[in-house]
């Protein structure tokens, strides 16, 4: 069941009828569960200023890195239509995503594989991005560096991926 610290007000009012309420609150329920994997909070030690800093962090660099490559992907696939390389530029994405699905369960490992494959893209990209200025060129290699800077340097990275480890090997 879904705890007060959990639960977003619907505004169940007498204007809504109880059936509404119920579903809402399996619906509710749900995606709870769904977010949380089934793991239990009480086994863990709620999280620290440093952690949900790290959490955060964590995010945006998941954020940067797969909302930039879906721009850049969609950018292309309407400016040439449907192409052969959208299925693999698709692909990539969804192994990047599950790339960062497994840095979020605490694999320290994937962080570094990460890391070194965006570190390789930069590299590929910054001698064409230095002839000819593009600016999709310019925006994929600030979307490189963004998300190597957020992955290697704050240490609140580290210490929630760590707990994220632990929390993670507890519940299985």
């Amino acid at each position: 069941m879904v705890t007060g610290a959990e639960s977003i007000a619907f505004g169940c009012g007498k204007d809504i009828g109880e059936n509404h309420c119920f579903v809402v609150l399996i619906f509710q329920q749900w995606l709870y569960n769904l977010f949380s994997l089934g793991l239990s909070e009480t086994h863990m030690p709620p999280l620290t200023e440093e952690l949900k800093q790290g959490r955060r962090l964590l995010l945006i660099a998941f954020a940067v890195a797969l909302f930039g490559d879906l721009f850049v992907i969609l950018r292309f696939a309407f400016l040439m239509g449907f192409i052969p390389d959208s299925v693999a530029s698709i692909s990539r994405w969804l192994i990047t995503a599950a790339l960062f699905y497994a840095i979020w369960r605490g694999h320290n490992w994937v962080r570094w594989l990460v890391v070194v494959l965006y570190g390789a893209g930069l590299l590929l990209i910054i001698v064409p991005m230095m002839r000819s200025l593009q600016p999709i060129l310019i925006f994929v290699a600030l979307q490189f560096c963004i998300t190597i800077a957020l992955l290697v340097f704050p240490p609140s990275v580290s210490a929630f991926i760590q707990y994220q480890r632990q929390r993670y090997k507890k519940n299985t």
